[in-house]
């Protein structure tokens, strides 16, 4: 670091040019003798901003598009950088294969020659040689002739875009080193899966599908929900909402409750059951009727107990 010595202020300046960096021992010693004044640090910061331009002008420059810039030398402080070095970029297959055999990228031209317009055209982009549409093919001689070379050329364009998204997705999957799957091939859907979508799609509206225009020759869907009426919470008028507290009052009014009589026969039905299957202990009890058997086939002896007619 340069030490730089003004014989006026008696401040010992340190600059390092290269990182534009100044600083001063003075501060230091001022700061412990006694607390310097804000007069003081201004002045002395002043001095050093001084010195560090004048040593600036002092040096080789050169013009960067008519303004003179000022070649700084090497800094003298190594400062550490704040992101990680970045690493090198992984080749892809085509560039391996091309530093192996020597082979130098060529830059290609933006125009070409036109024969038709007789002029120079840019090869992509706005008003190219390719942008127009091609009204005549060339047939070749072994082609077939009834063939349509148009679709033909529009889908040769679909497979070459498609096979160079698949190699850039491949060499990045080479860079982080990921292993990429095989495209597989979407089945057509059928008839009922296409009918199925598009009543999906029409009734997503707010208004499901009610306003949605019809196809032509389209059937109703089957299964269509119906909406739930409601009854407005203001009557029409004051006779309907007369009738409405009239029905409330009776059903309220009824000395016997309303009976389900169908519910009401089956838990009737249902409950001896479980009271005689279900013993002290809660659970069911085990029935004697397959002891019996057995004793009656082999011709042993009745078991004694007494059988319950159940109610």
């Amino acid at each position: 670091m340069a030490d730089y010595h003004d014989a006026k202020s008696e401040v010992l300046v340190n600059l390092d040019i290269g990182n534009l960096l100044v600083n001063s021992v003075a501060l230091l010693k001022a700061s412990i003798d006694s607390d310097p004044s804000e007069e003081a640090l201004k002045h002395v910061a002043s001095l050093g901003a001084q010195q560090l331009l004048q040593e600036i002008f002092k040096l080789p420059s050169e013009y960067h598009e008519h303004v003179p810039v000022a070649k700084l030398p090497e800094p003298l402080i190594s400062i550490p950088r704040e992101k990680y070095v970045p690493k090198e970029k992984t080749m892809t297959k085509w560039e391996k294969f091309a530093k192996e055999k020597g082979i130098t990228k060529k830059r290609k031209d933006k125009l070409a020659w036109d024969d038709e317009s007789k002029g120079w055209k840019p090869l992509h982009g706005y008003r190219s040689k390719n942008n127009e549409k091609q009204w005549c093919m060339e047939v070749p001689a072994n082609g077939d002739p009834n063939a349509d070379y148009f679709a033909k050329a529009k889908e040769e364009k679909k497979e070459k875009i498609a096979k160079n998204e698949y190699q850039r997705l491949r060499n990045i999957a080479a860079a982080t080193k990921s292993k990429v799957t095989n495209l597989e091939s979407v089945d057509m859907a059928d008839k009922h899966q296409l009918s199925r979508s598009l009543s999906a799609a029409k009734t997503a509206t707010a208004s499901l599908g009610r306003f949605t225009d019809k196809l032509p020759h389209e059937k109703a869907p089957k299964n269509k929900m119906k909406k739930r009426q409601f009854k407005p919470n203001v009557p029409k008028n004051m006779k309907e909402e007369r009738e409405n507290n009239l029905k409330i009052f009776q059903t309220l009014d009824k000395k016997n409750p309303k009976l389900n009589i169908q519910e009401a026969v089956q838990r009737y039905m249902t409950k001896p059951l479980k009271e005689g299957d279900e013993g002290k202990s809660g659970k069911p009890k085990k029935s004697k009727k397959g002891k019996f058997v057995k004793n009656l086939f082999r011709g042993g002896k009745k078991t004694k107990g007494t059988f319950k007619k159940r109610s």
